[in-house]
């Protein structure tokens, strides 16, 4: 029914009558079940040959087709894609005739094999006449230079007020930002990332596409800063201090100065001395590892130093009267000097107050000096409050006519070298009961024959002996130091009024106790006798 000539046309042969189709449909089917099921289908011919009256006697019904390969480059020319058909009863694509027809069509970069083994393989998934389509060549993007930058290897002021502190609960502080950022001397501030070439790239015909280099930075070295002449892509500070930004660089300020410290500043939080040119806000905190400095005022805020600290105007603060709390504080390790204060909380070495303090607690190592030298118009003056403890107390004016209630503490030290004093008693008993027990060993081991053993005995409690011998006197020493130190301090502490004490002032110093009934002149409050003694004096106080 079917016969196949050399170039692989399939022919119907109608020469004998008993085998002419009667419809397209039967030949179709007669078609698939011979051994040309897969070859290209002339399906014009067919439906022709149905439609004409006088028919020929060969038909023309199907021809084998080779698998083919076409090649699309892109506009661009970044890509290359091949359209695959699948043979009709003929040849597969094979990957050599397939990369021939690659090179024809002018492929030559980009190429990966194994896009084009996988697009072959689909000719043994695909029915025979299929096409599909796929990517075989791909160009490469020229890379463009990165520019230089600043790699800064420390947090400067302006990114650390962009980094609010969470709390415990998970809500941010729009307060605190966190420890301002403080460097010391030789510290690496910036490293420059130098710009690059860029890559070339190419296209699948095979063109260069030329690159683009990065832009280069110039390092600037700020204040307090400098670029070492063997590595100039460091920026190094040459001082201690607070790290800020300047256009391509940093500068280092051995101060941290800033106007006012409020919600826009957060806290401050620094490791060298602040200087604050007007005022700090309520509730915000200052604190610093050097001095403060502050030229405007303190209201309802904390601030604490291990330097000195300096108020130039005044300390305002309030009572809280449900907590009993006073809503500012202020504390330093040096000396505190102040214009003026009411209800704060104040502590330091010594304190010095140029006006009058008002219901204010204050705590000073050493001591509270208020205008203690002046009279008449401009008395200093100690108005109510409490002075926790202290040395030295020189004022002006204590108390008012009306008898504020004013608390005076003084020499308060001393109980904590009192417990100090009677810990070391302790343990010199503990030492000499040691001792004593060394000392009946010792009488055992002489009644003992002798002996190798009575010998390294001998030995090893002597040593024992020497031990604790040691330890007594370094107690011994101890505790007299201490006993010193306390007499030192009650002998030598007082209280020095130049101007007026008024009544209702109540005086703790060390153990004793005395509240005032009436007015003083000038006049020295101390220790004496184990009594407290109000001593008037005629003349001021120096």
């Amino acid at each position: 029914m079917f016969k196949i000539d050399e170039q692989g046309q399939v022919f119907l042969d109608l020469s004998d009558p008993m085998i002419i189709p009667a419809n397209a449909t039967f030949l179709l089917q007669a078609l698939a079940a011979s051994p040309y099921a897969e070859f290209k289908i002339n399906h014009p011919a067919i439906e022709s040959f149905f439609a004409q009256a006088t028919r020929p006697n060969l038909l023309m019904v199907a021809s084998r087709q080779d698998a083919t390969l076409s090649i699309t480059i892109s506009a661009d020319k970044m890509t290359a894609t091949a359209v695959l058909q699948t043979p009709q009863g003929g040849r597969l694509m094979s990957l050599e005739n397939a990369k021939a027809i690659l090179v024809k069509a002018g492929v030559s970069r980009g190429f990966k094999q194994a896009w084009l083994e996988a697009l072959l393989a689909k000719q043994l998934q695909l029915k025979p006449g299929k096409k599909i389509e796929a990517v075989i060549a791909q160009g490469k993007p020229a890379e463009q230079g990165l520019n230089a930058q600043l790699i800064k290897q420390v947090t400067t002021l302006s990114e650390r007020i962009k980094q609010p502190q969470e709390l415990a609960d998970g809500r941010m502080d729009l307060r605190d930002f966190g420890k301002l950022a403080s460097v010391g001397a030789g510290t690496i501030l910036i490293k420059v990332q130098m710009e690059t070439l860029g890559k070339e790239g190419y296209n699948v015909v095979g063109d260069t596409l030329p690159t683009k280099p990065g832009v280069g930075i110039k390092l600037v070295a700020g204040d307090g800063t400098e670029i070492p002449p063997d590595d100039p892509l460091t920026l190094i500070s040459t001082q201690a201090g607070v790290p800020i930004d300047i256009e391509n660089g940093i500068r280092v300020d051995d101060i941290f100065t800033i106007k006012d410290v409020c919600v826009e500043t957060g806290h401050i939080d620094f490791d060298g001395s602040v200087l604050i040119t007007q005022n700090v806000d309520p509730s915000m905190k200052v604190k610093a590892k050097g001095d403060i400095n502050i030229l405007g005022t303190i209201d309802g805020a904390e601030i604490i130093a291990s330097g000195n600290i300096t108020v130039k105007q005044g300390i305002i603060g309030h009572l809280d009267h449900d907590t009993h709390q006073l809503s500012t504080v202020v504390r330093c390790d040096g000396d505190l000097h102040i214009g003026h204060a009411q209800y704060a909380s104040l502590s330091a070495n010594n304190i010095i107050v140029e006006r009058q303090t008002s219901h204010c607690e204050m705590m000073a190592k050493n001591s509270i000096r208020i205008a203690e030298g002046k009279k008449g118009k401009g008395v200093g003056k100690l108005i109510g409050g409490k002075i926790l403890d202290a040395k030295h107390i020189l004022v002006a004016e204590i108390g008012t006519e009306s008898g504020a209630k004013t608390e005076i503490s003084i020499m308060q030290a001393g109980h904590q070298l009192i417990k100090k004093h009677d810990k070391l008693l302790e343990q010199l008993h503990e030492t000499e009961q040691h001792l004593l027990e060394i000392t009946e060993k010792k009488r055992l081991i002489n009644a003992l024959p002798n002996s190798l053993h009575k010998q390294e005995a001998q030995a090893k409690i002597s040593q024992e002996n020497n031990h604790w011998l040691e330890q007594s006197k370094k107690l011994h020493a101890l505790v007299a130091k201490f006993n010193a130190a306390l007499h030192f301090l009650l002998d030598h502490s007082d209280i020095k009024i130049s101007h007026t004490l008024h009544p209702g002032v109540e005086f703790h110093l060390f153990t004793k106790n005395l509240k005032t009934s009436r007015t003083y002149p000038a006049c020295t409050v101390h220790l004496k006798d184990n009594a407290i003694e109000i001593e008037v004096s005629s003349s001021n106080i120096n």
